[in-house]
């Protein structure tokens, strides 16, 4: 017997997913943040200086790598979800690009 699919846990999966990646991507510019703030704190070139610049050139690396892997996941759910289940797909992408957009918003301060 074929199992009846989902919609909803389908959207959910999907909600979760990219905002695990938004998650990632702003812990990482976070801690990157921290790492900068210690490295201006100490000596140019002591050993815990050169470690903080460590720190934030990873984390930033990081950030970068969660975005790319964030904007692609989107840019694959704006093209398969309203596809595959029509107004809903389109619905559960328009509510993930506000919520982008704001979460982009507030990271940079302007909300």
């Amino acid at each position: 017997m074929i199992e009846q699919i989902d919609t909803k846990e389908i959207f959910s999966l999907v909600d979760n997913a990219s905002g695990n990646f938004a998650f990632a991507h702003e812990s990482f510019a976070q801690i990157a943040a921290l790492f900068e703030a210690i490295a201006a704190s100490l000596p140019d070139y002591s050993v815990g200086h050169r470690l903080a610049k460590l720190g934030e050139d990873v984390c930033d690396d990081r950030t970068s790598t969660f975005e790319s892997m964030r904007d692609e996941y989107n840019g694959h759910v704006e093209r398969y979800l309203p596809h595959f289940y029509g107004a809903e797909g389109r619905a559960l992408v328009a509510c993930q690009t506000r919520r982008t957009s704001s979460a982009e918003q507030s990271s940079r301060g302007d909300a």
